[in-house]
């Protein structure tokens, strides 16, 4: 151990007999053993919480509106991708990506009047 962080031996050797570590060798010693056992072996506080560990910072995970808004950005944009290749098909002179793109074009319009009404019915309550 006094090899690991650089104590002289002798000075290891007072701290087994009871003598305390300071300053550097301590913060040495504890970021190696931060267990609480050490730390009462040394004298050192003890820790509570999450001073006794050193944790990175976890990345916050989105709440379920955020992941719902993330999820329906990503099916937009997947939707946006295939309308514009049935687009560019039928421009081709593609018919059948052109009767697709109509009745794409009338989901869209009973969906939105399907949610039109939801939200007039939401208002009333």
């Amino acid at each position: 151990m006094a090899r690991v962080i650089g104590a002289p031996e002798g000075t290891y050797q007072s701290w087994k007999s009871g003598t305390r570590p300071g300053g550097q060798y301590l913060a040495k010693i504890l970021a190696i053993c931060p267990d609480e056992e050490t730390r009462a072996m040394f004298g050192a506080p003890l820790a509570t919480g999450l001073q006794a560990t050193r944790l990175e910072p976890r990345p916050r995970q989105p709440s379920p509106e955020e992941t719902r808004a993330l999820l329906i950005l990503r099916m937009r944009n997947l939707a946006v991708e295939g309308i514009e290749m049935l687009y560019e098909m039928a421009r081709a002179g593609n018919n059948a990506a052109l009767e697709q793109l109509r009745s794409i074009g009338a989901q869209v319009v009973r969906i939105a009047g399907d949610l039109h009404k939801a939200e007039i019915e939401g208002r009333q309550k």
